[in-house]
């Protein structure tokens, strides 16, 4: 056997395993080049959504890159946001001096008409003409509340008022407006009750309780106990799950977006579309990376396997001259040299889905099954 094994020469194969490792290296360049450029790139971007949050985000590269043109899209998206922003302030203003204007002209003449009730009501008057004059008390009552709530609105609007906070007990003001709203509650067989607790927190204890006094009682007025126990099944409700039909997602998601934004922004809403684009990029990148990962992996796998078969080959080289000497053909030799092969290859493959399946189970399905936006599904 004048001839390397196979017709390879030692020259060919040390060709073979350089071309292999220079492939290996190169997966393992290209690996890392595009991690470099996905943790620059999304180190850009950080710095982008800082300085557009700190109102100081100006374009910086102006190319044809990808980057430079979301740069500039942000760019433009930012000033048609500080256009809205200045014209809703505007709007704001506007709104704020004719609230103040309308309360303060209508509240003397509608003093006037719960004064002339009041008379009326010492007046002998007619059995029909009593329940006309209660509704018209009852609606002048309504009226006053809501009179009163628009001047205290401008006056808060406006910095006339201003809330002077301290850290405090939460439990005497929840006592106060149980004490305060418990008879009307009473009326319309609500119950009203406080827990005890000793929590905490900074709040104007005034404003805060005519904050939530308004909306306590507009919950005893609107809200009957029925009502409630259909939508709620747990005393303390601090967030509401909701379903929406499927042609009206977008409008209730446009929805959502507008009153979280503009009316009230407060409140934060999450949505399954939501949901499903947050995750998104997180898929791809574990995907990039297991990808990435396994193929390197793979690849050093292939070429062990590859320098453990030829290794023996070079290492037998005498014992395949003695059994070519005695009678065995160039064919045959071939023919053993594969199964032996295969039989590593088919060992390997049972050992390495033995572990697998193993790790799989019992370290990748608990993790997977603690993270609510996860499923682990079993696949060979």
């Amino acid at each position: 056997m004048n001839d390397w094994f196979f017709g390879v020469t030692p020259g060919q194969l040390a060709l073979l395993l350089g071309l292999l490792t220079l492939t290996v290296a190169a997966a393992g360049i290209c690996v890392a080049v595009y991690g470099w450029h996905t943790r620059r790139t999304m180190r850009r971007l950080e710095q982008m959504l800082e300085q557009a949050i700190a109102g100081s985000f100006e374009q910086g590269d102006y190319s044809e890159a990808r980057l430079s043109r979301l740069e500039e899209k942000l760019s433009r998206f930012l000033h048609s946001s500080q256009l809205s922003r200045k014209a809703i302030e505007e709007d704001r203003g506007r709104i704020k001096s004719l609230i103040g204007d309308i309360s303060h002209q209508t509240k003397t003449p509608l003093a006037n008409i719960l004064l002339y009730g009041q008379l009326l009501d010492e007046q002998p008057l007619p059995a029909a003409a009593r329940p006309m004059l209660a509704q018209v008390n009852t609606e002048a009552e309504k009226l006053r509340f809501l009179i009163e709530a628009l001047v205290k609105l401008s006056r808060l609007e406006s910095g006339v008022v201003q809330p002077v906070t301290e850290v405090q007990a939460l439990e005497p003001l929840l006592r106060a407006l149980e004490h305060s709203f418990r008879p009307v509650a009473e009326q319309k067989s609500v119950s009203l009750r406080v827990l005890s607790t000793g929590a905490r927190a900074c709040f104007d204890c005034k404003w805060t309780q005519e904050a939530v006094g308004n909306l306590v009682d507009n919950a005893i007025k609107y809200t009957t106990a029925d009502v409630y126990a259909g939508m709620c099944n747990t005393a303390n409700k601090m967030n509401y799950a909701f379903e929406v039909e499927p042609e009206s997602v977008e409008a209730m998601e446009q929805y959502l977006n507008l009153y979280t934004n503009q009316i009230d922004p407060l409140m934060d809403y999450r949505s399954r579309d939501g949901y499903i684009q947050e995750y998104t990029g997180m898929q791809f990148l574990f995907v990039a990376v297991g990808g990435s990962l396994s193929l390197v992996i793979g690849l050093i796998g292939v070429l062990n396997f590859v320098n453990s078969i030829l290794t023996g080959i070079i290492t037998r080289r005498r014992e395949f001259a003695v059994l070519e000497a005695i009678g065995m053909t160039r064919r045959q030799l071939q023919t053993m040299v594969m199964l032996e092969g295969s039989c590593y290859a088919l060992f390997t493959i049972l050992c390495s889905l033995a572990v697998g399946v193993g790790v799989s189970l019992l370290c990748v399905k608990p993790l997977v099954d603690g993270l609510f936006f996860t499923s682990y599904r079993f696949v060979v």
